[in-house]
């Protein structure tokens, strides 16, 4: 399963680590890395509460736009004002094991491509770091609509582009470990 949920005040809401929630963190952080850095930063506490309060606010939209594309109703998800109230100090811990479980769900591939063996092939998958728009003009180019390619789980999208780069002949690289689609960084 690519999505998780949070139960809030008894209110069950699913959460999605997507694409789009890829680009909030990016516009927000930086990146994953600062992010990770941010929320585990109990040196700032009121800093680290409010960025896993933000970061929970953006996976429970995501999961309400993800349960509409696939036709379920979900929960209005509260504000993030409204998560300050509701959400008590005692469950932070809560929240970031929360928040890595749903990343780590939603970034997990079915199937991964590599570089092409044959170097004369026309197969040419993008070295290095991925940028969100990266995510978005492969998810584009692979005949997604916008809305699709932002609110699928992040896991699912790199699975697509990876299918496409094994139609296009890129050998496929399931098994192979710390590959350029990791995008959950290994913060242990």
């Amino acid at each position: 399963m690519r999505t998780t949920s949070v139960k809030i005040l008894d209110t069950e809401y699913p959460l999605c680590y997507s694409t789009r929630v890829v680009i909030a963190v990016y516009q927000q952080y930086g990146g994953l890395d600062e992010m990770h850095g941010t929320l585990s930063n109990l040196q700032e506490a009121n800093k680290a509460f409010e960025g896993r309060l933000w970061m929970l606010n953006q996976l429970m939209q995501a999961g309400q736009r993800y349960a509409a594309l696939l036709g379920d109703n979900s929960p209005a998800v509260p504000s993030l004002s409204a998560l300050r109230v509701s959400v008590p100090s005692g469950r932070y811990g809560e929240i970031m094991e929360t928040i890595e479980n749903t990343i780590a769900a939603g970034s997990m591939m079915s199937i991964k491509s590599g570089e092409p063996k044959n170097k004369k092939a026309k197969v040419k998958t993008t070295p290095g770091k991925k940028s969100p728009e990266w995510f978005l003009w492969h998810g584009l180019h692979i005949g997604l609509d916008y809305n699709t390619t932002l609110d699928l789980p992040h896991g699912e999208l790199l699975t697509l582009i990876s299918a496409q780069n094994i139609y296009k002949g890129a050998p496929d690289e399931s098994n192979a470990k710390n590959s350029d689609f990791d995008v959950l960084p290994d913060w242990d």
